[in-house]
């Protein structure tokens, strides 16, 4: 989607928030978010992560 409208953002944003994530600790929850999100910019926008 951001791709398609030709708009170049300077930060990207993915909140997850999730009890079953949650229960498993703040830290693991958090390491989990970053990895799924870094593998969807990584398909999406491979050049943000660069």
């Amino acid at each position: 989607m951001i791709k398609k409208s030709n708009v170049n953002p300077q930060i990207i944003s993915v909140e997850v928030n999730s009890d079953d994530l949650l229960s498993m600790g703040i830290y693991k929850a958090a390491k989990m978010a970053f990895g799924s999100t870094k593998n969807v910019l990584n398909k999406s926008r491979p050049e943000v992560l660069s």
